[in-house]
């Protein structure tokens, strides 16, 4: 799991609700125009205007070999369409040669007053994530750790045909995941993304803490240095950060005395390393 991908997707999210004509239609990996209703029909909730987040491949190339925690670069797409009912008609598969009319929920072909409001709703995505004011935009930015490629791209479907939907692409090295809280300082935008969900909904909250409890809140510090460089214990042991072989609280103890070596001098013994 990717806490950071989770972070960027809830930011993104919160930077674009209410300040579209999508409203307050923004969804974190789902299209939640389209709806079921009672009898479990599909329905077009609102003016069936959506906007939905969603988080793809990413690809990371860490500097230290075995360091698992860079998530490497990102994209990040922001589809937004329209939704309505439509007549479709196939084939009956119990009745071949026979037509089967239903009506479905959708995305339909596009159309002058379509390709409108797509423009229009495209330029206030950016507008709204560029926003110095922004809370959440700031922070879905300073997620990323370089500059953020943009591509727009139109949707179509399975034939080829432009249906009323685009596509925001976002790409760029995402920042690593934190470890421990000890990561985590108050003004850090990972930190600021938890305390905005916080301050959200009860789901926002779950998550939340959900993402807290994959921060390990004590650690010691060759654990981190294990995490962070993804070192074995044997490599951690050989530059002297592991805990000593067969600790059962596996805690390194504190040193209190060293002898070091001196050439032409001889062994000299350190017993106060704190005068170091």
């Amino acid at each position: 799991m990717s806490l950071c991908r989770i972070a960027v997707r809830k930011a993104c999210v919160l930077a674009l609700k209410g300040r579209t004509l999508a409203g307050d239609n923004v969804l974190d990996s789902e299209i939640g125009a389209v709806d079921t209703d009672k009898e479990g029909n599909l329905s077009v909730s609102g003016e069936g205007r959506f906007i939905a987040v969603y988080t793809d491949q990413a690809q990371g190339d860490p500097d230290m070999p075995g360091a698992l925690y860079e998530n490497g670069e990102l994209l990040v797409r922001i589809e937004f369409g329209i939704t309505e009912r439509m007549v479709v008609e196939e084939e009956d598969p119990d009745n071949p040669g026979e037509m089967i009319r239903s009506v479905v929920s959708g995305i339909p072909f596009t159309s002058a007053a379509a390709e409108t409001y797509l423009d229009l709703v495209g330029r206030q995505v950016i507008s709204a994530l560029s926003h110095p004011e922004n809370e959440a935009a700031d922070v879905f930015r300073g997620l990323f750790q370089s500059d953020v490629r943009i591509d727009r791209r139109r949707e179509s479907d399975d034939k080829g045909q432009a249906v009323a939907a685009q596509q925001i692409a976002l790409t760029g090295a995402l920042l690593p995941d934190p470890i421990g809280l000890d990561d985590v300082p108050a003004e850090a935008p990972f930190a600021r993304l938890l305390a905005l969900l916080d301050a959200g909904t009860g789901d926002d909250q779950r998550i939340a803490a959900l993402m807290r409890d994959e921060l390990k809140a004590v650690t010691e510090p060759w654990e981190l240095a294990q995490e962070r460089l993804g070192r074995t214990m044997r490599e951690l042991l050989g530059v002297g950060l592991g805990p000593i072989a067969g600790d059962v609280d596996r805690e390194a103890p504190e040193m209190t005395e060293a002898v070091f070596d001196i050439p032409g001098h001889g062994e000299a013994v350190l017993a106060e390393p704190s005068n170091v």
